[in-house]
């Protein structure tokens, strides 16, 4: 037989879990494989939180450069338009300007009639012999040399006329084809007796009135602006001779037969000279220029020439419109001017208009300006700035991309790290409630232990005091053996608390040795026998095959 030396209970930091739930504290070096699956999910989901902050930023810089180049795209087309609007309005200036002094030569040649006309025209008195129309030839001759210095002073004109009575008479220069013109009565004829009474009319809030563009008897395209002059020896009512056409063969005429008639078709009436003098409509000076040539000298051939790289290789297109246009021109939707190219029976697609107005001319022409091939969709070329700022965008998003994965890992890695901070001090905060009420429970379980013991001490002492002095030894051997066992009991007890600190310290041995179980139930009946007595209780210990083994309390009956 051998005989195992008693230690204590297995110390069990907290009260046992309930049955099939692991103990946390048994656990306690798994803790991170517990947490291992919360800690990957938050890791999912921080790398899916990168992911799609990165993929944000980027899609937020290429929309930013998206956004920057068409930007870019609206203002360079932006850009275009006003260059442009500006050529358009700078030719249309210099159209105005070519024009009004084109036209300006007819107040010029007016004056000179006005200054000696009363001395040559109509008559054969003063100047030598009649020329053409009943005009004298000195009169013709004073025409001439004024008409020359007009003519290759001020470009763009082709010639001046004069018409005394309305019919075109003098012309300079002359020219070959121009003489179809001589004799061309502008009261008379239907197509010109409407736009000649108008300007004999708008006089003198209108100095000179642009007729045309139209198409000339001699051919192409022309421009006339008339101006009608009023003298004081002018005959109060014109005489309107019959005209025929050169084209057509009719014969047209006015008639001026009646007073009535002559009063209303014939006499023109004008305001006043600076003498005071009454004056009526003498005729026409006309200056006439051809469209090309007047527009050339204007600058406008140079506009269709005028290319840039944002309006594409084919430059810019132009037309240049009357907003009354002439009946000669209303099958070409009143264009006579127009860039290489162009069709006159369609307008351009989008057009910049400038517009060209002399109100003291009665003009009003609209210019209208666009590139060639229309207006750009894109830029054939990328601006060196879109390039630059498209890269700093992509660069300033990476790195800002980075430094948010950055962040988020750094937080996380510091989250990380506080919760395994956590939950150390967690635990050790369980393992020391754990000591202390492991502790708390070996002291109750030491005190208990212990109380036993003592009582049956108590027991022992009394019964020995109360011992005859006759007694014999050999009478009181059992009660001093029952002292002796408890005195052992205690020490045992004393032997476990320091047991306990072997533990705690990590040098508990357990030692197998021999003992005898009478020993062990000779010590129980010797510890608890006088206590079981004194409350008449029997304490009986069976061993093996005998029924019933009564110690020193045996036969005690219980109460």
């Amino acid at each position: 037989m051998f005989r195992r030396k008693r230690r204590p209970a297995p110390v069990n930091p907290e009260p046992g879990p309930p049955a099939g739930e692991p103990n946390r504290l048994s656990m306690s070096s798994s803790v991170g494989s517990v947490k291992l699956k919360p800690a990957r999910s938050r890791m999912a989901l921080v790398r899916v939180a990168q992911i799609l902050a990165a993929a944000l930023i980027l899609v937020g810089a290429v929309a930013f450069g998206g956004w920057r180049y068409a930007a870019s795209e609206a203002a360079v087309l932006v850009r275009l338009r006003e260059n442009v609007k500006h050529l358009a309005e700078g030719h249309a200036l210099e159209i105005e300007r070519q024009v009004g002094t084109a036209a300006s030569t007819t107040w010029a040649l007016g004056a000179v009639v006005q200054s000696v006309g009363g001395a040559f025209a109509n008559s054969t008195s003063a100047g030598g012999n009649a020329s053409s129309g009943g005009v004298s030839t000195a009169f013709q001759e004073t025409f001439e040399t004024v008409a020359s210095v007009l003519v290759d002073t001020y470009p763009g004109i082709t010639n001046l006329q004069l018409a005394p009575d309305g019919v075109v008479t003098l012309i300079y220069p002359l020219r070959e084809g121009d003489e179809a013109a001589i004799g061309h009565s502008l009261l008379v004829d239907p197509n010109r007796r409407s736009g000649a009474l108008a300007t004999i009319e708008a006089y003198p809030d209108q100095l000179a009135m642009v007729v045309g563009p139209l198409r000339l008897y001699q051919g192409g395209v022309g421009l006339l602006a008339r101006h009608p002059v009023y003298t004081h020896f002018a005959p109060e009512t014109l005489l309107l001779e019959p005209w025929t056409s050169g084209l057509t063969g009719e014969t047209h005429e006015v008639d001026c037969s009646t007073p009535e008639l002559a009063e209303k078709r014939c006499t023109f009436p004008g305001p006043r000279d600076k003498q005071g003098r009454g004056t009526h409509f003498w005729g026409f000076t006309t200056m006439l220029a051809g469209v090309d040539k007047l527009l050339d000298a204007a600058g406008l051939a140079r506009l269709a020439s005028n290319s840039t790289t944002a309006a594409g290789p084919d430059g810019l297109a132009y037309t240049l419109r009357s907003v009354a246009p002439h009946p000669s021109l209303a099958d070409a939707n009143g264009i006579f001017a127009h860039s290489p190219g162009v069709n006159t029976s369609m307008m351009l697609e989008d057009p910049e208009v400038a517009h060209v107005i002399i109100p003291e001319l009665g003009l009003d022409w609209i210019l209208e300006v666009a590139p060639a091939g229309g207006w750009p969709v894109g830029t054939a070329t990328i601006d060196v700035g879109i390039i630059t700022s498209v890269v700093v965008t992509i660069t300033l998003a990476c790195c800002i991309c980075a430094a948010v994965i950055y962040s988020m890992r750094s937080r996380h890695i510091m989250q990380r790290a506080a919760d395994s901070e956590l939950a150390r001090h967690q635990l050790v905060e369980r393992e020391a409630v754990a000591v202390a009420e492991a502790r708390s429970r070996l002291v109750r379980s030491v005190m208990h232990d212990m109380r036993t013991p003592l009582l049956s001490v108590g027991n022992v002492v009394a019964s020995l005091k109360a011992t005859p002095p006759s007694t014999t030894i050999s009478s009181v051997t059992a009660s001093v053996d029952a002292l002796g066992v408890c005195a052992e009991f205690l020490e045992n007890v004393l032997s476990d608390i320091l047991d306990y600190e072997r533990i705690n310290a990590g040098r508990m041995e357990l030692v197998m040795q021999p003992f005898a179980p009478e020993e062990l139930e000779h010590s129980v009946l010797a510890t608890f026998g006088g206590v079981a007595r004194d409350k008449g209780l029997t304490l009986t210990v069976q061993w093996r095959d005998d029924p019933a083994a009564a110690g020193p309390g045996g036969g005690a009956q219980g109460s």
